[in-house]
């Protein structure tokens, strides 16, 4: 077989994984439409790299030319299809938004970690000053959320100092 056959089917090989990420990552976000896209992709590519890999190369996988090009066979498999996860993966990261992107739900925020902490430092803090605003809260402080979120857009919580060590003593009370 020569190069070209070679490069053409690590190309689909490539693609086939890039594919195979990308069903899998619209499968988790909340649209129906890219789903529809990535799977159209995803069995599209494989139907063509399972036309070409039925073919001469799969003796070269079977080891019917022998065990060093069974390996070279196995090693553009490998390298490129863990390519193409690895390409989707972090084009996948730089492009996804709102309902695209993995984990959207209209039921669930997401928040970053650092505004989630500074959040509950804020409450931590509240809750010393007044007590009243947590006594419905069972010590969590998911009541106070609604006041961050009635903020105007693009308010930026400022991180506050780590509360005293007592302040979880007093959310008990």
């Amino acid at each position: 077989m020569n190069s070209v056959s070679w490069a053409v089917w690590a190309a689909i090989l490539f693609f086939q994984n890039i594919s195979f990420t990308y069903v899998s990552r619209a499968r988790s976000s909340g649209s129906i439409v890219r789903h529809l896209k990535a799977s159209v992709f995803s069995n599209g590519i494989w139907i063509f790299s399972q036309m070409i890999m039925l073919g001469p190369m799969f003796d070269y996988l079977t080891g019917k030319h022998g065990r060093i090009p069974q390996l070279e066979a196995a090693t553009v498999y490998t390298v490129a299809t863990v390519s193409g996860s690895l390409f989707a993966h972090w084009l996948a990261m730089k492009t996804e938004k709102g309902k695209n992107a993995v984990g959207h739900s209209k039921l669930y925020a997401q928040i970053p970690v650092a505004e989630w902490a500074a959040i509950k430092r804020v409450v931590a803090v509240l809750s010393d000053e007044h007590p009243v605003a947590l006594k419905h809260l069972d010590g969590h402080a998911t009541g106070l959320v609604p006041l961050a979120f009635s903020m105007p857009p693009g308010t930026k919580f400022t991180p506050l100092p780590e509360p005293p060590e007592n302040v979880e003593e007093k959310k008990g009370r």
